[in-house]
């Protein structure tokens, strides 16, 4: 059992860095290819642009990287949504003051002409969140590892304390002579 642990926690190490990186691209693939498109048709976009909505509204992040809204400019929901009105992000990118119960600036938040989501660069827009919603997740995911990390830890001190009381135990009574089997 020590052993399985251990070669688990070996593998998570090495194996890490691959995890992430296919994690940010599926996270990307899901905000270009399904994000808010065809809502009415498929149901797996619809849930997918919900699951976004609701990460980006509770995490208070916008698309996947750190300032990385202009992904939605990349996206279907953008060519699809733009035409009507010019939006670059969706309103759960937007700061919510939930004392007041709406956005901040919800028309500076999704179109602000001087800065972003328009522009990469520009004048700070402080009804946007400019934090990726991959960073803010994996914040959140470290802090519960720490805790995951120090069970398993506890676990395998247990473990082997199991194994040297028993390995004792086994000791004391060959050396009393009273091992009948």
């Amino acid at each position: 059992m020590f052993v399985l642990h251990f070669g688990a926690a070996i593998s998570a190490a090495v194996l890490r860095e691959n995890v992430e990186d296919n994690i940010k691209e599926d996270m990307k693939y899901s905000i270009i290819t399904q994000y808010g498109n065809n809502l009415h048709i498929d149901d797996s976009n619809k849930d997918i642009t919900e699951s976004w909505d609701m990460l980006q509204q509770r995490l208070r992040c916008c698309a996947v990287n750190d300032e990385g809204w202009g992904l939605y400019q990349e996206s279907n929901w953008f060519y699809e949504h733009s035409y009507i009105q010019r939006e670059f992000v969706p309103p759960s990118c937007c700061v919510y003051e939930n004392r007041v119960g709406q956005y901040l600036n919800l028309q500076k938040c999704q179109s602000f002409a001087f800065g972003p989501p328009r522009m990469q660069t520009g004048a700070q827009n402080n009804a946007l969140h400019y934090r990726g919603c991959y960073s803010a997740a994996r914040e959140i995911v470290i802090k519960q590892a720490n805790l995951v990390i120090g069970i398993v830890f506890s676990f395998c001190v247990f473990l082997i304390t199991g194994v040297v009381v028993g390995v004792l135990f086994i000791r004391k009574l060959g050396e009393t002579g009273e091992m009948e089997y």
